[in-house]
């Protein structure tokens, strides 16, 4: 551990700078009604299928913080303001409210298939139980839950599902909206 201690590289910007394995943040602060103060913040995180995490540590002040959500939203400057409350954090926006409804079994039929994202990422979906299911290459599979006859939502992440088809009605494509992006995927089967 104290090893990591000893190598450090800048980066681009001017409060950050790279350790073995770990990121570290440098701020000075000005903070209302008290003293300035500099912070020197051992940090990483990750981010992966809708889940980001955040570990961080003061080692002057031997206080760290783990912070974990099943949302692809940004939680670095929780983690860092429960480390230093002087670390301000912006509001965050909760994700917006779904509300299922009922779709006609016919209709979820028609969404049954296997998805293409790129050349080495597929997605399929089947109707199991009255239900839509989505495995991807991995196997892990999700429930989605019908929001309109064509829009869908997952309750174990933040993202979801958009169907679209051409103008005789057959399926074609299908858009997954996650954090803000949009991606494309093409029926193939």
């Amino acid at each position: 551990m104290r090893l990591m201690y000893t190598v450090h590289h800048s980066t681009d910007s001017p409060d950050t700078e790279i350790m073995l394995g770990w990121h570290v943040w440098k701020r000075s602060f000005v903070a209302p009604a008290t003293n300035p103060h500099s912070v020197r913040i051992i940090w990483h995180n990750g981010v992966t299928g809708g889940y980001w995490s955040f570990i961080g540590f003061d080692p002057v002040k031997k206080i760290g913080a783990v912070v974990l959500s099943n949302t692809r939203f940004d939680n670095d400057a929780i983690g860092l303001h429960a480390i230093d409350h002087d670390w301000p954090v912006e509001k965050l926006d909760a994700p917006k409210q779904h509300i299922e409804r009922d779709v006609d079994p016919a209709t979820l039929g028609r969404y049954v298939g296997v998805y293409r994202f790129g050349p080495t990422y597929t997605i399929q979906v089947s109707l199991e139980y009255g239900h839509l299911w989505v495995r991807d290459t991995s196997e892990k599979a999700l429930e989605l839950f019908s929001e309109k006859d064509n829009e869908f939502f997952f309750q174990a992440i933040d993202a979801q599902i958009s169907f679209v088809a051409d103008a005789s009605g057959k399926v074609t494509k299908m858009i997954l909206h996650t954090n803000g992006d949009d991606s494309l995927a093409v029926k193939v089967q």
